[in-house]
């Protein structure tokens, strides 16, 4: 239907706005958090305040959603506070500001569950797969052009202004936010505490939950966290931090692209194993890369790990579940890998005030490896024997 094609391509766009906005300042974050005093350890605080909020909000977002069967006020809600949040980044006047700033743009980011289950009403029920491959590409879109844009913003403007931009960019997800229409869909009965719970526990969803957990905790301990802190140590300018962190959500698009293809032609442990691999190994060698260039080729693969990995695990999680069901069980799913997101940083900075920053790289790259091998062992060979 041509207004379903209008909406999906508006929602595209205001996905790519949203993304934008949270992801134009991850290069300079963990740096900047540095240069107002930060230890090592409360920069991983600060970003894993990210994560802290989504695992608190996700669900009963989810569920709410599906309760009032409505998807679009909340996707507005995120973005005000995606907003408000690069606000409190820009004005924060010391390291525990900015922890809290960082946790309102984690609230923010709670409303992927709710975007991902809109976009995924616009497909057929064959076709979840192909579509939360092509909403993490535009995702992955959004958050290559931002990253690339925040560092040189960062390196010509300075810091704030980086801030500054991530408030604008939601403000123009707003607006594209006004012609997407929303599918009829059935209000969803109110789920007991004890469905809920008996949802949580799923052995397949767990399963799906955990694996997605173990590849955040890789990637926001290194790529999103203590990878731009290696590269500053090495000679990275804040431009330079931008175009590292630019390749590797370049690399995310083209994984998410190839990501209902690969499922449609192998299994899904197998598209997994391939993704966790491929991310785990290259954490491995980042802190044996001594220039630029090197670490530059290590943030192609990881990305393209991610890029696989991601959009599989979210298909896996919504695929055999009634529409009207979708978001709790997305939001049951996000919450649980957002364990992985907002412990990692923080125990990654322990680590690197222990043992020293190549550590950090070492153990994370080992963990997205058990991924990989438990992906192989704890999935059935079809998708559909998943759920």
């Amino acid at each position: 239907m041509i207004g379903d094609r209008r909406s999906v391509a508006f929602l595209a766009l205001v996905t790519f706005f949203f993304w934008a906005s949270l992801y134009v300042y991850v290069p300079i974050l963990a740096v900047y958090a540095r240069s107002m005093g930060a230890s090592l350890g409360m920069v991983g605080m600060v970003v894993g305040a990210y994560g802290v909020s989504q695992l608190l909000l996700r669900i009963p977002l989810g569920i709410q959603s599906d309760r009032h069967g409505r998807r679009l006020p909340y996707v507005a809600g995120a973005l005000v506070a995606a907003s408000l949040g690069a606000l409190g980044l820009a004005l924060a006047p010391d390291p525990w500001a900015l922890f809290l700033a960082r946790g309102l743009t984690g609230a923010a980011a709670s409303g992927w569950v709710v975007f991902s289950v809109l976009f995924a009403a616009y497909f057929p029920q064959g076709q979840v797969p192909r579509a939360m491959g092509l909403i993490n590409f535009v995702s992955g879109l959004a958050q290559m052009a931002a990253t690339l844009l925040g560092g040189l913003v960062a390196e010509g403007l300075g810091w704030r202004e980086t801030f500054l931009m991530g408030a604008v960019l939601s403000g123009l997800g707003l607006v594209c936010l006004a012609p997407v229409r929303e599918r009829p869909m059935p209000r969803g009965e109110a789920l007991s505490a004890a469905q809920t719970w008996r949802l949580a526990t799923a052995p397949g969803l767990l399963v799906i939950a955990a694996l997605s957990g173990l590849t955040q905790y890789t990637t926001y301990s290194t790529t999103f966290g203590f990878t731009t802190v290696y590269a500053s140590g090495i000679g990275a300018s804040r431009a330079d931090l931008g175009l590292l962190t630019t390749l590797f959500f370049a690399a995310v698009t083209v994984g998410s692209l190839a990501t209902g293809p690969l499922m449609e032609r192998y299994s899904p442990r197998t598209t997994l194993a391939l993704g966790m691999a491929m991310l785990g190994v290259a954490t491995l060698l980042t802190p044996l890369t001594g220039t630029l260039w090197p670490l530059g080729v290590v943030q192609l693969v990881t990305g393209v790990g991610r890029g696989v990995t991601q959009p599989a695990l979210m298909a896996l999680a919504i695929q055999d579940v009634a529409p009207a069901r979708r978001a709790t069980a997305m939001g049951v799913y996000q919450a649980l890998y957002a364990i992985g997101m907002f412990a990692g940083p923080p125990v990654s900075g322990a680590i690197a005030e222990a043992l020293g920053l190549p550590s950090v790289f070492a153990m994370a790259g080992l963990t997205c490896l058990v991924a990989g091998l438990w992906s192989l062992l704890g999935l059935p060979q079809r998708e559909g024997a998943v759920r």
